[in-house]
């Protein structure tokens, strides 16, 4: 096991990058766990709360004095604590923000769901030797149903700033009828409306995902001109000739190939003439090697999914001419962020 001491090289002592690559990795896993435990157990929260004193912190989330000190200090190591002589916790004006339930760029439900998800690679040496998942998504929300809550909601938290870019850069001025396929929370859907006033929108999801869109819906001055429609977007039918624009944003990685090329075609039908789908997602390049974020977001998607992965910018521009579409070149959305992505647009002839 490599404990205290670090990787070390047979070149004479000078240290291989790629070994330094492998340190990176396992530290980061350790430190992962640490910030997701953290979350989870509401130590953030209870910083705020308390008076900072180990017992004050450990007896407010309910967990082992000793292992909590031992969490704590690791965040401390890490940048998201800062720890006095006097042995006092406290958050840091980062953790205050972005790691406390009512910061102001709160990522607690994000976090709760990686912390959820990881749960998926315990399993995953034995996915890769039988190429199916032993438990999917649908096996995960079984055991945790009130994690729904906390995967829309960590959505939302991601896609404020996205869908705001990705809609000023889609026109849509033109449109006046728009379905978006899989929406979750609504904030593309709303992203929209916000900058074409004459525009309407359907959202398209499952009951349980719609009970909480309907509460983003209802916080937004757009609300009057939303409309919700509930399925699987993989059963039910998008109508014909109805539509201006469609979009598909980060519903593919989800999906295999196949059923990519049929969510394509029935865009197609129901589009007007002249009317556009929009495909957002994360993509890789033409050998799949990279970016490096979409490259393990392919991996991480093979944890609870059967299909789902990443794909090319040449493999969605096969499905929509496939499917008799114009297409558009990529665009890069959000292009200074490390989980950047892309959208690319078909036009019905």
């Amino acid at each position: 096991m490599m404990q205290g001491r670090g990787i070390e090289s047979d070149r004479g002592g000078k240290p291989h990058p790629l070994l330094r690559c492998v340190e990176k990795l396992i530290m980061g896993y350790r430190g992962a766990k640490a910030l997701f435990v953290a979350v989870e157990l509401g130590i953030f929260d209870a910083l705020e709360e308390s008076d900072g004193r180990l017992v004050s912190v450990a007896r407010r989330v309910e967990a082992s004095r000793n292992r909590v000190e031992i969490i704590m200090n690791a965040l401390a190591a890490l940048g998201f604590l800062e720890k006095t002589d006097a042995g006092k916790y406290h958050n840091n004006e980062f953790s205050r923000d972005w790691l406390t339930s009512n910061g102001s760029h709160s990522l607690v439900d994000n976090i709760r769901c990686q912390e959820f998800l990881s749960g998926a690679y315990a399993d995953f040496v034995e996915t890769v030797r039988r190429g199916r998942l032993k438990r999917d998504l649908g096996d995960l929300l079984e055991e945790k149903p009130k994690f729904v809550r906390h995967y829309i909601h960590g959505m939302a938290e991601i896609s404020k700033g996205v869908s705001r870019d990705l809609a000023k850069v889609i026109d849509a001025s033109g449109a006046k009828d728009m379905l978006d396929v899989g929406g979750g929370p609504g904030l593309f859907a709303l992203a929209f409306l916000g900058a074409n006033p004459k525009l309407r929108a359907v959202v398209l999801d499952l009951s349980e995902t719609l009970i909480h869109t309907r509460r983003y819906v209802r916080a937004s001055p757009h609300r009057d001109r939303v409309a919700f429609q509930v399925g699987d977007y993989n059963k039910v039918d998008f109508g014909r000739n109805c539509f201006d624009l469609i979009l598909m944003s980060h519903v593919t990685h989800a999906e295999s190939a196949e059923n990519n090329q049929r969510l394509v075609r029935k865009a197609h039908r129901a589009l007007r003439e002249g009317g556009r789908l929009v495909i957002h997602d994360f993509m890789v390049n033409m050998n799949k090697t990279g970016p490096l974020f979409p490259a393990l977001f392919s991996m991480h998607m093979a944890t609870f999914t059967n299909d789902g992965k990443t794909y090319s910018g040449a493999e969605y521009r096969n499905w929509f001419q496939g499917a008799g579409f114009r297409v558009s070149e990529p665009i890069l959305i959000s292009p200074g962020r490390a989980n950047s992505s892309t959208a690319i647009i078909g036009t019905k002839r």
